[in-house]
């Protein structure tokens, strides 16, 4: 098929917006200051929100932070997010108030099946309130953490953990189940 004017004007534009988008997270991502610096994490949040990343009020995003494309993140009140947190948001993100997240953190946000054609599947991601991720955990969607669950360092999470557990370990297993 021969491209057209109105499709190469699209293209462009797409180029140009995915141009933007990655100016916005290098800089967000290479922002200096150490986390609990207000003017860097207010900073941070302006620059996030202008990608349709949001970050609620009171909320600290560390520098090193990557983003896979924009919108569809958006952390609550008072969540402290450590260094070189990773989200490939093929899917929404949805995190709720006051998470603790260490460093190294990755996110992603679908699958694909096995077949041939290795077929995308959405993996929505969402988070409860007051969640504890250790260092190095790897989260695939879909999956549902959660209020007050700790996911431990070095865990792999693939699916829905129970509000109030704590889970370690690659594959995650319950070290601790909570009251529903």
């Amino acid at each position: 098929m021969k491209p057209t004017v109105p499709m190469l004007l699209r293209d462009g534009f797409d180029v140009l917006r995915d141009i933007w988008v990655r100016s916005v997270l290098l800089t967000v991502r290479l922002t200096p200051g150490r986390p609990g610096n207000r003017t860097m994490d207010a900073l941070r949040g302006i620059l996030l929100r202008l990608i349709k990343i949001e970050a609620g009020a009171g909320s600290q995003i560390s520098p090193g932070f990557f983003a896979f494309r924009a919108g569809g993140v958006r952390f609550g009140r008072d969540c402290r997010v450590g260094y070189d947190f990773k989200v490939w948001n093929f899917s929404p993100l949805v995190v709720g108030d006051g998470l603790l997240a260490s460093h190294n953190v990755s996110i992603i946000c679908g699958t694909h099946l096995t077949d041939a054609a290795r077929t995308n599947v959405p993996g929505p991601v969402s988070i409860g309130n007051n969640v504890w991720i250790g260092a190095n955990v790897l989260i695939v969607g879909p999956a549902t953490i959660g209020d007050g669950a700790i996911l431990g360092a070095n865990s792999y999470v693939t699916g829905d953990i129970p509000p109030h557990s704590a889970f370690g370990g690659s594959p995650a297993r319950a070290l601790r189940r909570g009251s529903t």
